[in-house]
């Protein structure tokens, strides 16, 4: 472990970046499988057990949205406050 550094005085109105949050990057995941992946899925024209697949798609997306959202709030918990 590194010594103790002082900390240098920020300038006013820039918030104090903490490395321990980097997992809070995983939220892009959500955005990009809906930006991404929707236009690759509606190309095709399939269905999930009579639902199509692009409402398969979205939802599914939705879903993992929350458990993402919880992975990350859970890693925010474990991690020493800044």
């Amino acid at each position: 472990m590194p010594p103790h550094v002082p900390d240098a005085p920020l300038p006013a109105g820039r918030p104090r970046v903490n490395a321990r949050r980097g997992h809070r990057w995983l939220a892009l995941l959500p955005a990009l499988a809906i930006c991404v992946g929707a236009p690759l899925v509606d190309r095709l024209h399939a269905t999930i057990a009579g639902v199509p697949l692009l409402l398969a798609w979205i939802v599914g997306c939705v879903l993992m949205t929350s458990a993402v959202m919880a992975v990350i709030s859970a890693l925010d918990d474990r991690s020493p406050p800044p």
